[in-house]
């Protein structure tokens, strides 16, 4: 979901037949509507992915967590192999890894999406507003960006001339729409691992930092034990002489 911008309830609904090769997977597609059956996109058009390295990686863990072929979906129930995760099990895995400060929208701003804590939109949103800021720097334009970033969601972005693509054969000849899309995925997922890389060299300082703060403590708090036990002992030994004294010359004490 991170990676692609998929929604919900097309991670949960993945089929292992929308992947192209099991042993070594290149693109994944989602087909189109049928006459007998319904496309498995919102807007029942066919969305084709040529796969990064890091979408790769996640399809082969999963293959290699539940090696079992033979079934339907990708992502399966942990009891029932036959059914896909469900919806609610997908949002609670994300609101438990989730920062705590993910939702920044205000209570009394309920309109921007995401704010209820629907994480599977903040990631779609946050692909949307970041490859528009991305590609907008790297493009030079705005509408071409807003346009490459709608592309990366399956949004439709040919409201204006619903019949142009009867005519654009470009995807068939030159797989076109793929390549440009292959780029646009491949450089946000740079810009995520990039940031990944920087918020782990920040955790790693203040991980030291905590630790050395930790065993400067633990040293203080040894030297402090070991000094009263020191004094402890000390203290000890003169109570026990005292004591012999009483015993032996109780005279001497007196005088």
């Amino acid at each position: 979901m991170m990676f692609t911008g998929l929604r919900p309830i097309n991670i949960c609904n993945l089929r292992l037949s929308y992947i192209d090769d099991l042993n070594n997977p290149k693109f994944l597609t989602f087909p189109e509507t049928t006459h007998t059956t319904r496309g498995a996109m919102k807007n029942q058009k066919e969305f084709k992915i040529q796969l990064t390295p890091e979408m790769k990686k996640a399809i082969k863990q999963e293959l290699k967590l539940n090696p079992d072929i033979n079934r339907t979906y990708l992502f399966c129930k942990v009891k029932d192999n036959s059914k896909p995760i469900s919806k609610e099990s997908l949002n609670r895995a994300l609101k438990y890894h989730a920062p705590k400060d993910m939702v920044v929208a205000s209570r009394d701003n309920i309109n921007i999406k995401g704010s209820a804590g629907a994480y599977p939109t903040l990631l779609r949103s946050f692909l949307k507003s970041h490859m528009k800021e991305v590609l907008t720097k790297k493009i030079g334009s705005s509408t071409i960006a807003e346009i490459e970033s709608k592309k990366m969601l399956h949004h439709s972005v040919s409201e204006h001339d619903p019949m142009s693509k009867h005519y654009d054969h470009s995807n068939i000849l030159y797989n076109t729409d793929i390549k440009a899309l292959y780029k646009n995925f491949s450089l946000f997922e740079k810009e995520i691992l990039k940031e990944v890389k920087i918020q782990a060299k920040l955790k790693n300082k203040t991980t030291k930092k905590s630790f050395l703060k930790l065993d400067y403590s633990n040293n203080f708090i040894a030297k402090v034990k070991s000094t009263i036990s020191a004094y402890s002992t000390i203290w000890g030994n003169i109570v026990q002489q005292t004591q012999k004294l009483k015993k032996s010359r109780p005279l001497q004490i007196l005088e």
